[in-house]
């Protein structure tokens, strides 16, 4: 029929022209992997593929996510959707702490022992300003950023708050100053280092008493 109206006359063609168009709007139905009635996707190159889009979402996925939301590990080890939970920081170093309190025993006068103890004291103040309090700050900016961590994924809704939620509380019980896990190190070397600096303290005094110096 087709190629009868396109060879018509041009008197034909005035009668023709409604039939024509009838059967020129017709499209027939293009055969796919899913069954005739739907139609097939074309490429770039306009060839039919019968693909469906990316990431389209099909009744049987419903599990699926998209690769930006994969499961982020910490080296906590915890899993979350879309999430990163803080790092916590990295374990206190026993070495920094001055083994010094006995030095003043193998010096031989007064005076040198007195120096002795003198520079054990300023190795322990500073042990006490430096690593003790560096580690200290290191948990607390850990709980700081607990916390934000955890109001970003209440106010995002995340579909994995509960074990979110479940996660901090427990990290913020190991954080308790006079109870928890993570702060027993802080807890341990800041009462050694009271007893030895008091410690220092009481032997300086008693050696410059010996040496007829008034007072401490």
């Amino acid at each position: 029929m087709a190629s009868a109206c396109r060879q018509a006359p041009l008197f034909f063609a005035l009668l023709l022209g409604a039939t024509c168009d009838s059967h020129a709007s017709q499209r027939e139905p293009v055969a796919t992997q899913d069954g005739p009635e739907h139609s097939a996707t074309t490429g770039a190159d306009g060839s039919g593929t019968g693909a469906e889009p990316a990431f389209s979402m099909r009744s049987g996925d419903a599990d699926s996510v998209p690769s930006d939301a994969a499961e982020n590990t910490t080296g906590n080890g915890i899993d979350f959707l879309s999430l990163r939970p803080p790092e916590l920081p990295a374990s206190f170093d026993p070495s920094s702490y001055p083994d010094c309190v006995g030095d003043w025993r193998s010096e031989d006068f007064i005076s040198e022992k007195v120096d002795s103890l003198r520079e054990c004291r300023g190795a322990l103040e500073y042990f006490r300003s430096g690593p003790l309090e560096g580690y200290g700050a290191l948990l607390t900016d850990y709980q700081r950023r607990l916390l934000q961590f955890e109001a970003r994924a209440r106010r995002q809704g995340s579909p994995d708050y509960e074990r979110i939620l479940e996660y901090f509380n427990g990290e913020l019980a190991k954080l308790d100053p006079l109870t928890g896990e993570y702060r027993k190190p802080y807890r341990d070397y800041l009462g050694r280092y009271r007893r030895d600096f008091d410690q220092v303290e009481r032997r300086i005094c008693r050696l410059r008493r010996m040496r007829a110096d008034r007072g401490c």
